[in-house]
């Protein structure tokens, strides 16, 4: 059982646990600010330079914003289980895990209603601002699994079950989504109203995506039955094909924002995807129906590729679903004496489709410079079904910026680790 618990957990997370992720993008165009961790992602004023495009394109247009600004390769990593962590189940490594440990998990994953994993991956090849001027690169991967409450109980205890007697087990509602794509951003800030004591501007940042691969499985009615003891499986899959390019969908997409800013507070407000045509091309994947019949003494199965078109309706929706939503997002910040700056963001995704951060975000943070070659960050945020806490610092040297951040996730939506380091000159 234990080697059984440890292939179930490691199918739903691996790609996760290897992506080096982001956590700072609801729409396709993410930050590739590292600093943007710290304040536990709310960095929607604070952006300046290579980094306001994925924050608010209004911000290119404030006074205070570096002539040029540069940031080579940054990366963000994470993963995350749920209600099961990759800690609970370190603590078990190598041992028999009690049977009242699993119950008691059972029972957490009864309540939220199933056994959650996976990760994201952002890496920002080039980030650069000319005066107003900025464009992002950045390649992306997410993957999220669910496995049902039955699902989870035949991983921990087998067919006999919680309650030590042989049962049936009905997978249904069991899924795993991925997808990887890249974006190309140009984002444009222009200075609307401009006075000694506050500024205003306004700004739009259209962007280009490419899908690179996707994969979309949802189990149809699965059962493990205990009288006669047989397997019926049926996840049918929905993926890119093998000999697939790196262009298996396209679309471009548009952010606008405005942004206030006076000597002690700023205020933006950025409306992201206000409109997005990216879609998946169908015509380069492959559909394998996902099923296999073993009854004990013989088995059938079918798994061979097929044409897309002849996935069933719920995976070809599932894969339609896959694409970018609106968010709607308010930052404030205020800036004290101190040389400290305390901020605050909410945001809010309007629909259900590839989820590189939460659906809600309402969040603080402050931002502190130590001396004039180190600053410090931290943040804490309340997310959709958890909450967030982020930590992280600057060394400034000269024109170049050495940043690191850490944020910690926890909750319903899974516990996870993200870590973040990027090399940027003349911005944090």
């Amino acid at each position: 059982m234990r080697n059984v618990l440890s292939l179930g957990v490691s199918m739903m997370v691996a790609a996760g646990v290897v992506s080096l992720s982001p956590s700072g993008a609801e729409a396709q165009v993410g930050t590739a600010s590292v600093s943007a961790l710290g304040v536990a992602d709310s960095y929607g004023t604070l952006a300046r330079g290579y980094a306001a495009p994925g924050a608010n394109p209004a911000l290119l247009g404030l006074d205070g914003n570096p002539f040029f600004s540069l940031a080579i390769p940054t990366v963000r990593a994470s993963q995350g289980l749920s209600p099961i962590s990759l800690s609970d189940l370190n603590r078990y490594s190598g041992q028999y895990i009690p049977t009242e440990q699993k119950l008691a998990w059972l029972d957490e994953i009864d309540r939220i209603g199933s056994f959650q994993g996976g990760g994201q991956a952002q890496a920002s090849a080039l980030a650069l601002n000319v005066g107003p001027v900025a464009f992002q690169h950045s390649t992306y991967a997410v993957l999220d699994a669910h496995l049902n409450p039955d699902a989870a109980e035949l991983l921990l205890f087998g067919n006999s079950g919680r309650s030590g007697s042989a049962r049936d087990f009905v997978l249904d509602g069991s899924q795993l989504d991925a997808s990887a794509f890249s974006s190309f951003a140009l984002a444009l800030g222009m200075p609307v109203s401009l006075t000694d004591s506050r500024q205003i501007a306004v700004g739009a940042t259209l962007s280009y995506t490419v899908g690179h691969g996707v994969l979309a499985a949802r189990d149809m009615g699965s059962m493990v039955q205990s009288d006669p003891v047989s397997v019926d499986l049926e996840f049918p899959v929905l993926h890119t094909g093998e000999d697939a390019g790196l262009s298996q969908g396209s679309g471009i997409g548009m952010d606008v924002g405005i942004a206030l800013d006076t000597e002690r507070y700023s205020l933006s407000f950025a409306a992201k995807n206000v409109f997005n045509t990216f879609e998946w091309d169908t015509e380069s994947m492959e559909y394998r129906p996902g099923e296999a019949l073993f009854d004990g003494s013989e088995g059938t199965s079918d798994f061979d590729p097929q044409p897309a078109d002849a996935a069933p309706s719920e995976l070809l929706a599932a894969l339609a679903d896959q694409g970018f939503d609106p968010v709607l997002q308010l930052s404030g910040s205020y800036r004290l004496d101190t040389g400290t700056t305390l901020v605050a963001e909410t945001r809010s995704r309007l629909g259900d489709g590839i989820a590189v951060t939460p659906k809600f975000h309402l969040g603080v943070g402050a931002e502190h410079e130590l001396a004039r070659w180190f600053a410090v960050r931290t943040g804490l945020a309340a997310i959709t079904d958890g909450y967030r806490l982020g930590g992280g610092g600057t060394f400034i040297l000269g024109p170049v910026n050495v940043t690191g951040g850490w944020l910690y996730q926890g909750g319903d939506v899974g516990a996870g680790h993200h870590l973040g380091f990027g090399l940027s000159f003349n911005q944090r």
